[in-house]
């Protein structure tokens, strides 16, 4: 029955909507005026932008039985002039909408987690005296009260200023979906930080879904893709969608569907939410004014808080940025393009470098189109080594062996540059060996004599210690979390905690069922249902519900007796734990821990992708220097509509997409070989931004404060400090790409 309820979970949860108003309700009657809005109005009205459904439901009832006012079929389309219908507070507050401000209350202080505490990172600092971590309580939607609620987790640098400046900074992550209290374990991002600290608090906080803030985390979903592989009637289908290039449509649709099955509302995973989310916890923590240091799509939600809440906003760093009004997902198949202008324009401006290879824009179109039409086949293929070994590990390519040369050698040589500099400055090098026909060249650079070489991986190798061998490829990861997790803690230890010996019980027992004559199937699936537990709340009686649907009796009494011992905080720490464990059996392996990647789509289809057509794709490349360096097109776009129709409707009103205009200081840093954000995106966002400075770091690429220190953090802290004030930023200035000649 389970699994019944998943696939036709997948497939009719985009069918599911609100239900319409019967009859329209006591409200006031409002003429639409010019460069409003529907989210602009409830905003004024409610105080809440996301109120604005509210408005379309009370606005066609009342079009039922006044015809004075039009039925609202598009929510991004009203006209001037136009009447709607704006319910009463009263109505509203007994439709379950709130209509008052949410107040949070004081944090909760808990212990930080392992992987910060046991940081070299941290080894000077003393939790509880120079840094604390704690937990903050909000709705998971602010328009509803007595709702589901969210403990967003957050790690607090006490500043080392005797008298620290009353404002803080607080970090966003990128993504949409990775993890700040992880990246506070970042030595270049930590060194930058510090120099801030030196006046003032620094706080990174895991966004909502993301980390340890009531995660998100699809492992357990993806895991049971093997289980309805072994279903008789359908399995075979599931494995031609599982295996082909709809298969991230299985992953994230399994997910969205789990999710959406144990009560988590994913229209409320978006930018507006969590810019509320951050006011709460500052908040919170006891800060009026806040500055932000945001970085990839941190940058996004920091343009968003610039709208959303500029009273609390007091400056802000935006470093790898990313626009709210530009299609993003359709960027993504385009923006390995931009380097390479970058780069030869930094050739052309470099008189040796330039002498050296003249020209080269109209040079490299030359040859792309070349590539592009007659690839170069490799007798001897170039097996990687060193860096681009790395890189290539680090992309997901299991096999690091180049047997031909056309222009998808140019796109990975951007994420090689991007992340190792000196890389970028053989790329005019590289041009020139292909134009001449010199393999040589190509593979010296490629296969370094003295790189070493990144062993190929088997796809899911189960450990040797185990004689169980998955039934598919799809089972696999599950098998080898378990194995590895009950080889960890073999036993429940007298000396272990109670979330330690709970798990243990759980996982120990899974496996037993595996290495007896039960089908791996149902017990991938079981542990599904183990890894959504987080997702259910801190309820102690989630853990006893699971043990005795799922353990035999006597382990079932165990494992309650546990529970009923357990204090609020090791009922938190069962479900890290959990959550770890579902972590391990995700698919990707180069996901980094924390990063939750059902809200990268939660939050991108509805910010992105179902506000644009494909058309989209087609205009970003047409519109592209290089466009024979896309990497997909409307083919692949579509399938991220299909995807998005996955989620519930999206509840971000279409005005989400307009740039951000604000007079409030900001100041965007940026890599020129930056491949996930490029440089024109910054600017556009700074042409909007009546207080903003741009500092170029020419020879980095994505996100300069992650992998470098401390140039970054010398130039927010001045800036943070005086934000009106003069700006030294000449620490940039010594990146520069240094170019190899012949």
């Amino acid at each position: 029955m389970r699994k019944s309820i998943i696939i036709i979970t997948l497939f009719l949860l985009a069918l599911t909507a609100g239900a319409a108003l019967a009859q329209a309700p006591e409200g006031e009657e409002y003429i639409v005026q010019a460069d409003d809005w529907l989210s602009t109005i409830a905003e004024k009205k409610y105080g809440d932008p996301l109120a604005y459904l509210t408005i379309v439901e009370a606005t066609n009832a009342k079009a039922a039985e006044d015809e004075s006012f039009t039925i609202i079929d598009d929510p991004g389309v009203i006209e001037v002039g136009q009447k709607l219908w704006l319910p009463a507070e009263a109505t509203l507050v007994a439709e379950g909408v709130s209509v008052t401000p949410f107040i949070p209350g004081p944090p909760e202080i808990v212990a930080c987690p392992d992987f910060i505490t046991a940081s070299p990172v941290y080894a000077a600092e003393v939790e509880g005296e120079t840094y604390e971590c704690g937990l903050v309580k909000v709705p998971e939607n602010y328009a509803t009260s007595g709702g589901r609620t969210l403990e967003l987790l957050y790690i607090r640098l006490f500043s080392t200023a005797e008298s620290p400046a009353a404002d803080p900074l607080l970090y966003l992550s990128g993504g949409p979906g990775g993890s700040a209290v992880r990246e506070a374990g970042n030595p270049a991002l930590y060194a930058n930080m510090q120099l801030v600290r030196q006046s003032r608090d620094v706080v990174f906080y895991d966004q909502r879904g993301t980390g340890l803030s009531a995660p998100l985390n699809c492992g357990g979903a993806q895991g049971a893709i093997g289980s309805l592989v072994e279903l008789p009637d359908i399995g075979q289908d599931i494995l031609a969608l599982a295996s082909g290039p709809k298969a991230l449509l299985l992953h994230i649709g399994l997910c969205a569907g789990g999710y959406s099955d144990v009560g988590v509302d994913l229209a409320q995973y978006n930018s507006i939410a969590s810019t509320k989310d951050m006011a709460s916890l500052m908040t919170a923590l006891g800060y009026d004014q806040y500055n932000l240091y945001g970085t990839s799509y941190g940058t996004k939600l920091a343009q968003v808080a610039l709208r959303e809440t500029p009273d609390r906003i007091r400056s802000a760093v935006m470093d790898g940025t990313s626009p709210v009004s530009q299609p993003q997902m359709a960027n993504s198949f385009i923006e390995g393009n931009e380097q390479y202008v970058r780069i030869f324009e930094q050739c052309a401006a470099n008189p040796a470098c330039n002498a050296a290879y003249p020209n080269l824009p109209d040079r490299f179109t030359i040859l792309l189109n070349q590539l592009q039409e007659n690839p170069i086949v490799l007798d001897d293929p170039i097996v990687m080594k060193g860096v681009p070994a790395l890189i290539a590990h680090a992309l997901g390519v299991s096999d690091p062996t180049l047997k031909a040369i056309d222009p998808t050698l140019f796109s990975f040589l951007l994420q090689v540059s991007s992340n190792v500099s000196n890389y970028a400055g053989q790329v005019p090098r590289i041009i020139l060996a292909l134009e001449e026909g010199d393999i040589e060249t190509v593979r010296g650079i490629l296969s370094p004599p003295d790189g070493e070489s990144v062993p190929v991986e088997d796809i899911q190798i189960i450990p040797d210690e185990s004689s169980i061998l998955p039934d598919n490829d799809y089972i696999a990861p599950t098998i080898e979390t378990l194995l590895a997790e009950a080889q960890q803690v073999p036993a429940v230890a007298n000396d272990s905690t109670p979330e330690e010996q709970w798990v243990a019980l759980v996982i120990n027992h899974l496996v037993t069922r595996l290495q007896g004559d039960e089908a791996q199937a149902d017990v991938v699936f079981d542990t599904a249902d183990l890894t959504v537990l987080p997702a259910k709340g801190r309820d102690p009686q989630v853990l006893i519900d699971y043990a005795n649907k799922y353990l035999p009796e006597e382990l079932a009494a165990q494992a309650n007796a546990l529970v009923e011992a357990m204090t609020p905080a090791d009922v938190r720490a069962t479900m890290w734990h959990i959550d770890e464990v579902a972590e391990a059996m995700r698919f990707n392996p180069e996901l980094t821990p924390g990063y939750h990647e059902e809200v990268t789509w939660a939050v991108n289809c509805a910010e992105d992708v179902s506000f644009r057509t494909a058309d989209v794709i087609d205009e970003a490349i047409a519109a592209a220097v290089y466009p024979q360096l896309a990497t997909g097109g409307r083919k692949e776009y579509e399938l991220f509509e299909l995807i998005c129709s996955l989620f519930p409707k999206t509840v971000v009103p279409l005005s989400f997409i307009e740039p951000v205009v604000s007079d409030i200081p900001v100041i965007l840093i940026q890599g020129d070989l930056d491949t996930n954000t490029p440089p024109s995106q910054a600017r556009d966002v700074e042409s909007h931004l009546t207080n903003a400075r741009y500092v170029p770091f020419n020879s980095k690429g994505h996100v300069v404060a992650a992998k470098t220190a401390t140039c970054p953090g010398t130039i927010a802290a001045q800036f943070f400090n005086d934000p009106a004030g003069a700006l030294d930023a000449s620490c940039a200035d010594p990146f520069v790409i240094e170019f190899e000649l012949p």
